[in-house]
């Protein structure tokens, strides 16, 4: 929870990715998106109502994540694994090498 907004970690994560001299490391920013993401989506689920609070989803790829029950409902399953979710087939292809079983 260190990662959110007006937090020291996460006023760092967000000065080193509007550094330009950082868009060589695609592999550090991917890493840094997610961690603010997932911490995003933890702040979002403290906030939900309890009918939604276990269910929060996001893209494995883009990290993409929204409360709304119409975006949650719109996440594709991985067929395989059953657990991770895309928020569109662009998403999936681009994700496939890395999460290919």
């Amino acid at each position: 929870k260190n990662f959110g907004k007006s937090k020291p970690c996460g006023d760092v994560a967000i000065e080193i990715l509007s550094n330009p001299s950082i868009a060589g490391h695609l592999h550090v920013v991917q890493k840094l998106k997610t961690i603010m993401a997932f911490t995003n989506l933890l702040e979002q689920q403290a906030e939900a109502p309890p009918s939604i609070k276990e269910g929060f989803k996001m893209c494995r790829y883009c990290n993409k994540m929204e409360q709304s029950l119409e975006f949650q409902q719109s996440l594709r399953k991985c067929s395989r694994c059953k657990s991770t979710f895309y928020c569109s087939r662009e998403c999936q292809v681009a994700d496939w090498k890395s999460h290919k079983p």
